[in-house]
């Protein structure tokens, strides 16, 4: 016999998804996965061929990550943990120091004249300066031909510059230019090293070092890292009388315990809890005032919205920069929630005799320059949902947030103003009968309305948009739009769909067919037509194991990308090539591997 004591809630499936994407103000792509121990991996895109490495961010999280880009052109990621409360981290690196899409040479190239610096242009008359080629290479250079990553940066140096301090400025330099997260790299001219154990104390005229040479930079990762890192402190330590040798040590050697070895621009070294109590994955979108909003599904299963807001009194805090200190046993040391666990470098500072002063933003640590915003309590906004929601920004810069219901109609709230203030109008129900949420951010078309599409209870895409309201009924008020009735574009999808928008102002619908390859749809204009038509869906293969994630870059013509799961584990990369030919034909590259090994999570 079956005894039921309790009533179980009404709980839909959800779909499965496995990596996350955010275009940053270089326009440039972020991923973020979670990893097969429910820690959060961090990927960007290096330039429109390459990528980083797989960044493991740590931590212990339930949910899936979210990335947005906030009002200073930095990436932020949000993660549910394993406590059901809210976590935050931000990639602080912008393109406002220099981006790879402005002039090629740049004050960021040349040297300032008596500070040891590379900040602006050198003047005769002061010591030897001489102009350097960088090249980023993935091997030690041989005899034949090197192929390097990125384009060419151009550097000045000073003739008494030791090969120590100039690795250190390469990798300072490379960090800005090239947005490459890397430590220390080991440098070489031709297929001779110059950072050997050797070299690496002598300066640029004891080397003899050619003008207008092309050396190649070799980032250097893991154990190799962490060696490297001691020998080229050791340098700095013996040359401690020379100032630029002590702004170097002021400036980056020394990193935050959370990333000893300088490879990730992530900031602070540990997640910010946001707290709360959720049961979905968060969602995050930036409003037209610059400032990030978060929704999320709360315990009680309504909706909850946590706002980025501006500080009442803008008060800049003064910035230590790290410091190197003796390590003495009677000393303070660092405290254990400073660094994370089984952290290779703790052990090595404390071998060197050294300790790194770091880990809280009053002790030297420079969070993501957020003085000027602060954060909101959590607001209940209400209803009853069941899956995680999706925001959407109108053309006229009002928050809309759609979710799926507890009859699975897709359910709707949004702001609007009633003449003096912005204010949330009461849920309203959009109908349809939903076999997953809405997955994407509601999609503005070319005319500013804004498109939903999910996946039906019949496994086939549906679409639901704003239109003019053009009817005049006495019995209800006109607000300008309206919602029109559900269409269906056909196929059979077997995940979430995930759409992009092109510079023509038209989608393009991407989902998981039930053969695991990815299928594809896109709008077209007809001709004699006002209305954009539908082409048929189209196979784009692959054997997919989570629901696509698509990424647009709006600066390129074609800059659309899609990556998903394979069965492997790894992430998976697919790009569109070129923009539409006459005929309405789209090609696409290879899908390539971008490593990791990944998990799933509810989205």
């Amino acid at each position: 016999m079956w005894l039921c004591t309790a009533k179980l809630a009404f709980q839909p499936l959800s779909d499965a998804c496995a990596v996350r994407s955010a275009v940053d103000d270089c326009n440039l792509i972020h991923l973020a996965a979670m990893d097969e121990n429910r820690g959060v991996l961090h990927m960007q895109q290096i330039n429109c061929t390459h990528w980083s490495n797989w960044d493991r961010l740590g931590g212990f999280f339930m949910g899936g990550p979210a990335l947005v880009k906030n009002g200073r052109g930095q990436i932020e990621m949000y993660v549910r943990g394993v406590d059901k409360h809210l976590y935050r981290r931000t990639f602080y690196q912008t393109c406002a120091a220099g981006s790879r899409s402005g002039p090629a040479e740049s004050t960021l190239d040349q040297p300032e004249v008596g500070s040891g610096s590379y900040l602006s242009t050198p003047t005769q008359k002061h010591g030897a300066w001489q102009r350097v080629h960088l090249r980023i290479v993935k091997q030690p250079p041989g005899s034949g031909s090197t192929p390097s990553v990125g384009r060419v940066v151009t550097l000045w140096v000073q003739s008494h510059d030791r090969m120590a301090v100039l690795s250190q400025r390469i990798s300072e330099v490379l960090r800005t230019k090239n947005a490459w997260e890397m430590g220390l790299p080991r440098i070489y001219l031709n297929s001779e090293e110059l950072t050997d154990s050797e070299r690496l104390q002598r300066s640029v005229a004891q080397i003899a070092l050619p003008p207008e040479s092309t050396l190649f930079v070799l980032p250097t990762s893991g154990t190799e890292a962490i060696a490297f890192r001691r020998r080229v402190l050791a340098v700095l330590e013996q040359q401690g009388s020379d100032g630029t040798a002590a702004e170097l040590r002021s400036k980056a050697v020394f990193l935050s315990p959370g990333d000893p070895l300088g490879l990730r621009g992530l900031a602070p070294p540990r997640w910010q809890c946001l707290g709360g109590c959720f049961t979905s994955s968060p969602a995050a979108i930036l409003d037209t005032t610059g400032f990030v909003h978060l929704f999320v599904r709360g315990c009680d299963r309504a909706l909850w919205r946590l706002s980025q807001q501006a500080r009442q009194v803008l008060l800049r805090p003064t910035y230590r920069p790290p410091t190197l200190r003796p390590f003495v046993s009677s000393l303070e040391p660092l405290q254990p929630a400073d660094v994370e666990a089984a952290d290779p470098a703790v052990a090595l500072r404390r071998a060197e005799g050294t300790e790194i002063v770091a880990g809280r933003a009053d002790r030297g640590v420079k969070v993501a320059e957020e003085e000027d915003i602060t954060w909101s309590e959590w607001v209940s906004m209400g209803g009853i949902i069941t899956n995680a929601p999706t925001p959407a920004v109108d053309s006229e810069g009002m928050l809309h947030v759609f979710c799926r219901g507890i009859t699975r109609a897709l359910t709707h709230v949004q702001q609007r103003w009633n003449g003096t203030a912005v204010e949330w109008k009461p849920w309203e129900s959009l109908g349809g009968a939903l076999a997953s949420g809405p997955q994407q951010r509601g999609i503005t078309d070319g005319t500013n309305f804004l498109n939903i599409y999910v996946r039906g209870g019949d496994k086939a895409v549906w679409r639901k948009f704003e239109q003019a309201n053009v009817t005049a009924e006495s019995t209800r008020p006109r607000h300008g739009v309206r919602w029109s009735n559900w269409e269906s574009l056909g196929g059979v999808a077997s995940s979430g769909v995930a759409v992009a928008t092109t510079p023509d102002g038209l989608s393009e619908v991407f989902a998981r067919g039930p053969d695991g390859g990815l299928w594809h749809k896109r709008q077209t204009y007809n001709v004699g037509s006002t209305e954009p038509g539908w082409g048929e869906w189209s196979s784009l293969s692959g054997t997919l194991s989570s629901a696509p994630e698509v990424a647009h870059v709006p600066a390129l013509q074609a800059g659309l990308h899609v990556f998903s799961r394979g069965l492997d584990g790894s992430v998976w990369h697919k790009t569109q090539v070129g923009r539409p030919q006459p005929n309405g034909s789209i090609q696409w590259t290879m899908w390539r591997s971008l490593g990791g090994a990944t998990s799933l999570f509810s989205c």
